[in-house]
This record gives C-alpha cells, sequence and structure tokens, in this order.
C-alpha cells in the first residue's frame, strides 16, 4: 500500500479527532494528539533518512493502535466506560510497538536464531509496556488529573500482563519468519 495514502488515513483520522477535542475545550488530548501526529510523521520522515524499512503492515498496526489510544479511549471515552478496552489496546499496543521497535533498533537484518529473536521481541515489548505505566505513574503523581490514568496497583499490573501477552505474540509473529 502507498505510504502516502496510509499517513493522509491516518492523519485525516487524528485531525478530525483533535477538532472534536478543541471542540470540547479538552485541550489536554488536543496536545497529546499533536505530539502523536509529530511522531508518527517523524518516524516517516527517519525511515526515508536511513537504510530501514518498516513493513506495511507493521506501520498500519501501530497508527491504529495510536488511533485507538486518541479515538477510542480518549475522544469516545472506553477508558472510562469499558472494563476491558485499555487491556485490549495494551496487548495490541505491545504486539504492534514491539515489532516497530525491533524493526527501528535494525534487529530483523542481524542473523538471529529464533529463540533469541523471541527473547530480544518480548524484551523489546515488555520494557516498553512498562516505560509507559512509569509514564502514566509520573503524569498521575504530578499533574494530579480528574480522572486519574491509573487505578491501582491492580491495573497497573494488568496492563503489564496485557504487554507481556501482546509482546509474547509479537515475538511469537516475527522469530518465526
Amino acid at each position: 500500500m502507498n505510504r502516502k495514502i496510509i499517513l493522509a488515513i491516518f492523519l485525516v483520522i487524528q485531525v478530525l479527532a483533535l477538532i472534536m477535542f478543541l471542540i470540547k475545550l479538552q485541550y489536554e488530548y488536543a496536545y497529546e494528539i499533536l505530539i502523536i501526529i509529530a511522531g508518527a510523521l517523524s518516524l516517516i520522515w527517519y525511515e526515508k533518512r536511513s537504510s530501514l524499512s518498516i513493513p506495511d503492515y507493521i506501520l498500519i498496526l501501530s497508527l491504529i493502535a495510536f488511533s485507538g489510544h486518541t479515538i477510542g479511549g480518549e475522544l469516545l471515552n472506553l477508558y472510562a466506560t469499558s472494563l476491558v478496552y485499555d487491556k485490549i489496546l495494551h496487548v495490541f499496543g505491545s504486539y504492534s510497538f514491539a515489532m516497530l521497535a525491533y524493526v527501528l533498533l535494525g534487529m530483523d537484518k542481524l542473523p538471529l536464531g529464533r529463540k533469541i529473536k523471541f527473547i530480544i521481541i518480548m524484551t523489546i515489548g515488555v520494557y516498553l509496556g512498562t516505560i509507559y505505566e512509569l509514564w502514566e505513574f509520573g503524569l498521575d503523581r504530578f499533574l494530579d488529573p480528574p480522572l486519574p490514568l491509573q487505578s491501582g496497583l491492580i491495573d497497573t499490573n494488568l496492563d503489564l500482563l496485557a504487554d507481556l501477552a501482546g509482546s509474547t505474540l509479537a515475538a511469537l509473529h516475527l522469530s518465526r519468519r
């Protein structure tokens, strides 16, 4: 699929969400979308400037994970109204971002055995999930939002288990190739 079409669809979705957040006067989410858009554009720019080649399906899955966060989680408020949405998105996001990071690190170009690939990919995904949980903790601790990102230790542990599941799926997927 053409990268320009993939990026255009993603940008249209994110800009529409941005407009909705601005209409609802939810500026913190609007800022977040701007950061996500900048990150996605930086990713595409970096790929063009380097010798890396992100497979289309990994790029699409990663952009869907970002959109699932902004549209489903925040705009549609599924983080607050669904008991499972956050966990599903953690599994999906860890799956997508573990594969993306593996490719961005150039690990897919190295002659690695299946077991080593599996361990590396799973470690990357769990690491990214842990960093995300620490980010949520920091935001809750220092910004004291009206609706905390983490409702407690059980939420954090379930998120980390979901990250482990998604990372394991990514490791199974890519280590078989």
